[in-house]
C-alpha cells in the first residue's frame, strides 16, 4: 500500500461507517476491515480530506481540463468512469464542540467552491466515499497535500 492510502487508511477512527450496497445501509465496523467494504465514512470530528463526487464519465481527469489543485487521491467506478475526489488537508478540520465554526465555514466554502468549478455532485453529502482501499475501484494517488488556503 503506498503511503497516500496508508494515510488514507489511519485517519479513520477505531470504527468506520461501511456498505457495500446503500440499498442494504450502512453499519459500523471495526477499522481493520474497512478495505472490504466498497464505501466508507470519512472521519467526522477531524476532517483531513475535502471530498467531491464526480458524477460523469470521464471524470478522473476533470481536475486536469480545468486546471484545478491535482487530488491527492481520485478513486474511480471501473463500470461507469465516476469518480470522487480527496484532498489530503495538512491540518485536519476540527468539528467538535470546541472547535472555530470560522474555520468550518472556510472549509465548507472551498469544498462548495471545487465543487462548482469541477461541476460536482451539489447534493453530495461528504460522509461517505468510494473506499480507494477495495478493488471495485480504480484508486490512484498523488503526492500533493494542502493547507486550505492552499486549495483557495
Amino acid at each position: 500500500m503506498n503511503q497516500k492510502l496508508q494515510d488514507f487508511y489511519n485517519h479513520f477512527n477505531t470504527a468506520v461507517l461501511t456498505t457495500n450496497d446503500f440499498a442494504e445501509g450502512t453499519r459500523y465496523r471495526k477499522r481493520a476491515k474497512v478495505d472490504q467494504f466498497a464505501y466508507c465514512g470519512l472521519n467526522p470530528m477531524y476532517r483531513p480530506y475535502l471530498s467531491l463526487d464526480l458524477d460523469f464519465p470521464g471524470a478522473a481527469r476533470r481536475f486536469e481540463e480545468l486546471h484545478v489543485p491535482v487530488p491527492t487521491i481520485v478513486t474511480t467506478n471501473r463500470a461507469n468512469g465516476h469518480c470522487h475526489y480527496l484532498y489530503r488537508l495538512v491540518t485536519p478540520v476540527a468539528y467538535h464542540g470546541k472547535a472555530r465554526s470560522q474555520t468550518q465555514d472556510y472549509f465548507e466554502a472551498l469544498q462548495d467552491e471545487m465543487t462548482r468549478r469541477l461541476g460536482a455532485d451539489a447534493t453530495f453529502t461528504h460522509t461517505l466515499t468510494k473506499n480507494p482501499l477495495h478493488d471495485r475501484w480504480i484508486a490512484e494517488t498523488f503526492p500533493p497535500e494542502y493547507h486550505l488556503s492552499d486549495v483557495a
